[in-house]
């Protein structure tokens, strides 16, 4: 993960560095209009603010993706908490420390708040109880239709006896 987020930073720095370069070429472009013709700005400056648009996405872009790759790694409380927050200079905003303890102690409270789990009203008896809802006592087996062995029925098989019902004897 963190050569992943190593990777996203260089991508965000070499980008940041061109919407610079971009920005200070818009400034100059709109500071030194006097001495440039009125054409040329009013040609140039929409398309440069249009790449400046486009290059400002991307970076948002990027720290969206930033963004992705921690949340896992959060629990869910904090999680919630933090995907609201735009990124600014920082990825999660540059209140990110106040955040995270005001979460905590609300989580803190909302325990000291949670009653204490009440006890079971019901009893539990060691009676079984049949899927009709009838008890069934204590020695007896529950009758259950179709319960029979049921190999009980079929031929016993012994050693030296040839012939058994469905078998045919191998000749010798």
């Amino acid at each position: 993960m963190l050569k992943k987020d190593a990777a996203y930073v260089s991508f965000q720095t070499k980008l940041s560095a061109g919407i610079i370069g971009l920005g200070k070429g818009i400034d100059k472009l709109l500071n030194d209009s006097a001495n440039h013709q009125d054409l040329h700005t009013s040609s140039l400056l929409p398309l440069l603010s249009d790449a400046g648009k486009i290059l400002n996405g991307l970076f948002f872009d990027l720290s969206m993706a930033r963004r992705s790759f921690i949340f896992p790694y959060l629990n869910k409380n904090t999680k919630d908490i933090l995907e609201p927050c735009p990124p600014s200079e920082f990825l999660f905003g540059s209140d990110l420390c106040e955040k995270v303890k005001a979460a905590k102690s609300l989580q803190n409270a909302c325990q000291d708040l949670k009653t204490a789990p009440t006890p079971q009203r019901y009893k539990t008896t060691n009676q079984s109880v049949s899927y009709k809802g009838k008890k069934i006592e204590e020695g007896k087996q529950r009758q259950q239709p179709y319960s029979r062995q049921l190999n009980r029925y079929r031929p016993t098989h012994r050693k030296g006896v040839e012939s058994r019902k469905g078998h045919i004897p191998k000749a010798r």
